[in-house]
Formats: C-alpha cells, structure tokens, sequence
C-alpha cells in the first residue's frame, strides 16, 4: 500500500487514482500519521463498500468495548445494552449522512 500526505493527495490526484486503480488503496497521513484509508469504488460495488466499511466499524467499537470491559471487569446487563443502543444510533446516523 503506498501512503501519501495530504499535501499530495491535493497537489497529485491523478497519480492517486491511478495507483488506487492499480493497487486498490492508499493510506492517506497527516503530519506523519495515519488519516484515511482510500479504497476505489464504482458504481457497481458502493453499496457493498460501504457495508463492508460498517462492518469493520462495528468490528472496531465491539473490540473497543469488550477491551473497556476487561479494565473495568464487567459490564451490567444495562451498559451493556446502553453501549449497543448508542452503537446502533451511530450507524443509522452514518447511513442517513
């Protein structure tokens, strides 16, 4: 995967597109650090990107969760609950954006 600033994305667009083409993601940093992930999409496949994208979120805040869980030792029935609640507004929050 090859990375770039985001002072290149700007000034190289199109030699991004094209490595996205070629390679299927870049990794976008700002000020040395990871930022963004770019994957090619079309229009035969966004949907499914996008599913997938949500996926790995979810995947991304159960791990976060059960690593808080681990720390604290447990969550009540009513955290726990709460968390998957607060979880699921997210999403529906990402889906109408």
């Amino acid at each position: 995967m090859k990375f770039y600033s985001i002072r290149e994305l700007r000034a190289n667009t199109t030699d991004i597109q094209n490595t996205l083409s070629k390679e299927g993601k870049a990794l976008i940093t700002n000020n040395g650090k990871p930022f963004a992930v770019m994957v090619p999409v079309n229009e035969e496949n966004l949907e499914e990107v996008i599913d997938a994208i949500q996926q790995v979120e979810f995947t991304l805040f159960f791990n976060e969760m059960r690593n808080r869980a681990e720390k604290v030792g447990y969550l009540t029935e009513a955290e726990i609950e709460a968390e998957i609640a607060d979880a699921r507004k997210q999403r529906t929050a990402t889906r109408r954006s």
